[in-house]
């Protein structure tokens, strides 16, 4: 393809072009997602397993042991991390690059299933978690109050706060941090429980036996079918004060006759503080294809509003990652503005003539909005990464533009006509150029 004959032909396909390129590269710069660094961590699935009043090495027996085996045979994996402690098995899966997470974690998923009939009954249901740089918070909001206890504060927070955040489009989770978690309290009075023969194992029975809410099956009902489920829940403290404990004789007795029922607070295993003052955290990430600017953007909208609904909460931005970011596109943008009229100040002075540089000046920000326009189209985002690629392929832009204006003076010195100079010093550098 002949491209100075066509540019010369064509000028108004080429000025069509040109203003499109800078439509769809201005258009791409504005609505493009916007964050501190690309993902880059292999994909990685984390199960979390529970089993209750185990020691660490039943953990890992009965637990890390029999998954370990299991999850070995996924197809993709690299590396699996297994941690062990009191009560809880945690095994990091680290796949290849190519492994779509998202069907790695049904596969996991499903091997969890195949092997659990191998694994402890008591065992609480394993947790499967994906995990990437995008699942970090991008902003962590800290809570007080002075009219409410840690405990209240974190139940209006865990019923009310976090379900007007999870409404903000682009946000995918908000996790609490610190604060108090109510429980209900059973205190046994050891010297009952040995006058009535009983021990732990068995009053612990028949409380989870009289706390149930589980599909029973169904029935047939005139051609009809009919769902059954066990509604045996508790609903406040008087109900579990009356549970009845079956003793040796074949008589009962209320849990209450044994044991003082209570509400109270779990105990203190994490805290938050806040300029000194003990607070609440909520850990806020962003969906993986939001752009982490407009995000905190409209949490920031959204916080006036609910700070007006819960006047008795106080809430602070703790952290802000959007803050940071902001300033390293701006500084980028602002070093890519720099280094183009550098540049084109450096082509002035050794050229020196003014159409030739302004030939070659006007090279550098087309391809640049163009490189924006496509970044957009294949759902790429500005990061510190493309950011400084950008930045550094303006060199490889201005060489190319220098080497086709070069070759067209070269034919213009020969006597040809502009025309023909042009047609015919593009078309020798042209290819040479491409590559």
């Amino acid at each position: 393809m002949d491209f100075g004959k066509f540019s010369i032909d064509k000028k108004y396909v080429i000025l069509s072009l040109a203003i499109a390129i800078v439509i769809f590269g201005l258009y791409g710069r504005v609505t493009m997602n916007t964050q501190l660094s690309p993902d880059t961590n292999a994909p990685t699935a984390t199960v979390m397993s529970v089993y209750p009043g185990a020691s660490a090495m039943d953990v890992s027996t009965d637990v890390s042991e029999p998954m370990e085996d299991a999850f070995a045979k996924l197809e993709g994996i690299t590396n699996i991390k297994i941690t062990n402690q009191d009560n809880i098995s945690t095994i990091r899966l680290t796949f290849d690059y190519s492994t779509d997470i998202d069907q790695a974690a049904i596969d996991i998923q499903n091997t969890v299933s195949r092997i659990k009939e191998s694994l402890p009954d008591n065992l609480n249901e394993p947790q499967v978690m994906k995990f990437s740089t995008s699942d970090q918070p991008i902003i962590t909001l800290g809570l007080k109050s002075d009219s409410l206890s840690m405990a209240d504060l974190r139940n209006v927070t865990e019923e009310k706060l976090v379900y007007e955040l999870q409404l903000i489009e682009g946000i995918a989770s908000v996790d609490i941090f610190g604060g108090y978690s109510r429980e209900i309290k059973i205190n046994l009075d050891e010297d009952k429980m040995k006058a009535y023969n009983l021990n732990l194992e068995q009053i612990l029975g028949t409380i989870q036996k009289s706390n149930i809410k589980s599909p029973s099956g169904e029935i047939n009902y005139n051609s009809k079918d009919m769902l059954l489920r066990i509604e045996e829940s508790y609903v406040n403290i008087d109900e579990i004060e009356k549970t009845k404990i079956s003793l040796a004789d074949g008589n009962t007795m209320y849990l209450r006759d044994i044991a003082e029922v209570s509400i109270g607070i779990e105990d203190k295993e994490s805290a938050y503080r806040l300029k000194g003052e003990e607070s609440l955290a909520l850990l806020i990430t962003k969906k993986a294809d939001f752009n982490t600017v407009k995000v905190v953007d409209e949490i920031k909208d959204n916080l006036s509003r609910i700070e007006s609904d819960y006047p008795f909460v106080d809430i602070s931005i703790a952290s802000d990652d959007s803050i940071f970011t902001n300033q390293m596109v701006d500084n980028m943008t602002s070093s890519v503005v720099i280094a183009i009229l550098l540049t084109m100040a450096v082509i002035l002075l050794f050229i020196g003539n003014i159409s030739q540089s302004l030939v070659v000046s006007i090279s550098m920000p087309m391809v640049f909005l163009s490189t924006l326009g496509l970044m957009r189209a294949f759902g790429m985002s500005l990061d510190l990464v493309t950011l400084s690629a950008l930045i550094l392929s303006i060199g490889f832009v201005v060489d190319a533009a220098i080497v086709v204006v070069e070759n067209i003076s070269k034919h213009r010195g020969l006597g040809k006509s502009i025309d023909l100079a042009v047609t015919d010093g593009t078309q020798e550098v042209a290819l040479p150029s491409i590559a």
